[in-house]
């Protein structure tokens, strides 16, 4: 005699369970590990950058600090990329091509010389960006100045996208 399966739950029969549903939950399971294993993994994506690429981040500002303090704009230039914004106290704002930024930066650089510029804060998220102050003497003038440098990625490397000295 065959028990009804609404009863068989309540009188704790074991029902036989078909091959073809086994299958079906072994299939859903499957699917539940994918689905959940692809959602880790673009939250990881997303979640900021890897280590490597800190790494490069902290280079890319260390060469900015490092090309300001000596006046050299090359050391850091290969890192403009080729729509970067500028805003200058000196005027100049807009966006500029690689080569426009070296040379408006070297400029202002070499007319508002720096005292021993150094980035304040640096954020390494997914939009890293650096400020500082930078302090300067021209024509006998002490003048400071807020800075903030943004990168975004471009292909596999980061790039300038924003700076500011206002």
């Amino acid at each position: 005699m065959k028990i009804p399966a609404i009863f068989a739950k309540y009188m704790k029969v074991k029902r036989h369970v078909p091959a073809a549903a086994r299958l079906n939950r072994c299939v859903a399971l499957v699917l539940l590990i994918i689905t959940f294993a692809g959602w880790t993994s673009v939250y990881a994506q997303n979640s900021g950058p890897k280590q490597e690429q800190v790494g490069a981040i902290d280079d890319i500002f260390q060469k900015i600090e490092t090309g300001i303090n000596k006046n050299d704009v090359s050391l850091f230039a290969e890192f403009f990329s080729t729509q970067t914004y500028l805003s200058l106290s000196s005027g100049q704002t807009g966006y500029y091509s690689a080569n426009q930024c070296f040379y408006i930066i070297q400029e202002f650089i070499k007319q508002y010389q720096p005292n021993n510029f150094k980035f304040s804060f640096k954020s390494k998220d997914k939009s890293p960006y650096a400020t500082a102050v930078y302090q300067s003497e021209s024509s006998g003038r002490r003048k400071k100045s807020q800075v903030f440098i943004s990168l975004a990625r471009s292909g596999s490397t980061w790039k300038i996208a924003q700076f500011t000295i206002r």
